[in-house]
């Protein structure tokens, strides 16, 4: 079995981590579509949201797998600073970066949950029914 060089290993780990932080930054976005339709009690767009974001969390999980399968010893897993100390070049600012908008996704999706929990018996009456008539 050959043994990629570490300068493929290094382009192929730039390609997964850009392509996370794509997937990322369309979370990002969906998550304050979702925080829109709840503060604005859109069940179409709730819905709509709420699905993006699961494709979005899908494909980012399969990214992950790809970035620890592709050399575990030299990536490590996220905890641990083995993209910082074992490869050069832009991987650890796109690592940083990518970090930076996962940690405000968790914000926001925190945030959403919070409004779903305050708000639930009208947020679940969206879900059941629609939107209210008037």
């Amino acid at each position: 079995m050959s043994v990629a060089s570490p300068d493929a290993e290094r382009v192929r780990l730039e390609c997964i981590i850009a392509d996370s932080i794509r997937e990322a930054d369309a979370l990002e976005r969906a998550l304050e579509r979702e925080r829109l339709a709840l503060e604005r009690r859109d069940a179409a767009a709730l819905a709509m949201a709420a699905q993006e974001k699961l494709t979005r969390v899908a494909r980012l999980e399969a990214l992950e797998a790809q970035r620890q399968a592709s050399n575990p010893e030299v990536l490590g897993a996220p905890e641990q600073s083995g993209i910082r100390t074992k490869l050069s070049g832009t991987v650890p600012g796109q690592w940083r970066n990518f970090l930076a908008i996962v940690g405000r996704c968790q914000t926001l999706n925190t945030t959403n949950g919070a409004i779903i929990r305050l708000d639930a018996p009208r947020q679940l009456s969206i879900w059941r029914k629609g939107p209210a008539r008037s």
